[in-house]
């Protein structure tokens, strides 16, 4: 379910924080729900809490009224957070949990995995509380690294935003 952290205990990176809040058009927007929530003088070596940071970004998509804006912030994420040392756009995605369970430490429930591949496709699975544009805009700037004109559809039988556990991504080059 998108914006419903997997335990309460869940906490979320500095880095991740301050990555998000610095791909934001309104940086001053970001900071003021992500304080609303209790998220100040963020460091990016400092831990915050997840739901918490999950409510400031539901908060702010219910501020613009855009909800598909979270898909260009997702998109401008992996100029923050470069892709972690890899050789293929395979192997980033089928690693790419590791990274997500560094960025989000205590949440071992959620999964990232690639369900399908080919010479020029494959099908990543996510189930975890971010929003799913969120996702798709990650997805597809983490692909373009390797394909840069990779394109990323969703799978409409699987969402979390209709109340799916996962949802599946068609990524393709």
């Amino acid at each position: 379910m998108e914006y419903q952290s997997k335990n309460p205990n869940v906490q979320v990176a500095g880095g991740a924080v301050l990555a998000f809040v610095n791909s934001l058009t309104n940086k001053e927007l970001g900071l003021k729900y992500l304080a609303a929530h209790g998220i100040t003088e963020i460091q990016s070596d400092k831990l915050y809490s997840q739901q918490a940071y999950l409510d400031a970004l539901k908060d702010l998509v219910k501020a613009i009224g855009v909800p598909g804006a979270l898909e260009g912030v997702g998109e401008k994420i992996p100029d923050y957070l470069p892709p972690m040392n890899v050789k293929d756009v395979f192997e980033l995605f089928e690693t790419w949990i590791n990274h997500y369970r560094a960025a989000n430490p205590g949440d071992n429930e959620s999964y990232i995995r690639v369900t399908d591949k080919g010479e020029n496709y494959l099908y990543i699975e996510t189930n975890n509380p971010v929003a799913c544009a969120f996702d798709r805009g990650l997805i597809r700037a983490f692909a373009r690294k390797f394909h840069p004109n990779a394109k990323v559809t969703s799978n409409g039988d699987m969402c979390r935003a209709k109340g799916d556990a996962a949802c599946l991504y068609h990524v393709f080059w």
